[in-house]
């Protein structure tokens, strides 16, 4: 009976947030729900998202509607089994304690490492370091060469054959040597859906980004304004225009500064958790039972193994 009250509970619950769009001010005493002998606050919801995002959950998560209130009913879910196991007279027992035992040390722990870690990377000067990266390793953020295209397409599809699909490319070409507009024909021929509302443009690209036959002939042109012959790929045909070029260089560090900041922290971080760890496996002094170590470990392993 007392889960079935949680269960209509949380429906309920569930039914008034996903219907209630304004915000309202709220401290970490107030009650979302209760059910029983079990009451969920604010506070522990709050607790309980931290834990999740300090699990590696990403932060970003929480932003989408229904997350927290699953996550409330997890919490529910927890709470009143664990209320059932008090009540049918199951205990802490030597194992659980040490497991609760351990479980406090590993976040403590992990609070250790965690706020070690931010303490370090707080005192980096992370532009200067970028600086530096970018400097020695210019060679890693080079720009190849780059066009500016944009494209009729007439597609090969079920409705449309090979052959009725480059009468109609035909028909286009036609046209545009005729001095219709560019753009007025891309919004009447093209079947790029994605590219109408640019009027075809594809913005810029390496030679590598598009199929090769359309990467050959947007390459190959020399003007911008340029126009292709009809180009066929595996998507249909295509009337290509030139719209800009870029020579290939070396990219400005302003554009690649935050990229090189994010590949820095993250080796950062990485390292330091990999000191900190090294360094705990490795006490400077200690003593070890070595005796008793072994009979231990036959108390699991074979002994002809050993």
């Amino acid at each position: 009976m007392q889960m079935k009250s949680a269960i209509a509970s949380f429906a309920l619950v569930g039914f008034l947030v996903s219907n209630t769009v304004a915000a309202k001010d709220i401290t970490a005493d107030d009650v979302l729900l209760t059910t029983g002998d079990v009451t969920i606050t604010v506070g522990d919801m709050r607790h309980y998202v931290k834990e999740r995002i300090d699990h590696g959950l990403p932060a970003e998560r929480f932003t989408e509607p229904g997350v927290v209130p699953r996550l409330m009913e997890n919490l529910m879910t927890i709470r009143v089994l664990a209320n059932m196991a008090k009540e049918q007279g199951v205990s802490v027992d030597e194992q659980m304690q040490w497991a609760l035992d351990v479980e406090r040390d590993r976040q403590l722990y992990n609070r250790y490492v965690h706020d070690t870690v931010a303490e370090q990377m707080a005192k980096t000067n992370w532009d200067a370091l970028a600086k530096e990266e970018y400097l020695a390793n210019k060679a890693s953020y080079q720009r190849p060469a780059q066009v500016s295209v944009s494209h009729i397409l007439v597609a090969v599809s079920k409705e449309r054959n090979d052959e009725q699909a480059l009468a109609r490319i035909n028909e286009v070409q036609a046209l545009l040597k005729d001095g219709e507009s560019f753009e007025k024909l891309v919004q009447q021929y093209s079947d790029d859906n994605g590219s109408l509302e640019q009027q075809g443009s594809l913005g810029y690209f390496a030679p590598e980004r598009m199929v090769k036959p359309f990467s050959d002939a947007a390459f190959a042109m020399e003007e911008v304004g340029d126009l292709s012959d009809p180009v066929k790929t595996r998507y249909g045909y295509h009337i290509i225009r030139l719209d800009g070029e870029r020579p290939a260089g070396t990219l400005p560090f302003e554009e690649v500064k935050e990229r090189i900041i994010a590949k820095l922290q993250k080796g950062m971080d990485s390292d330091l958790r990999t000191q900190l760890t090294l360094e705990a496996r490795s006490p400077k002094e200690f003593e070890l039972n070595e005796e008793n170590l072994k009979a231990l470990e036959l108390e699991y392993v074979d002994p002809d193994l050993l």
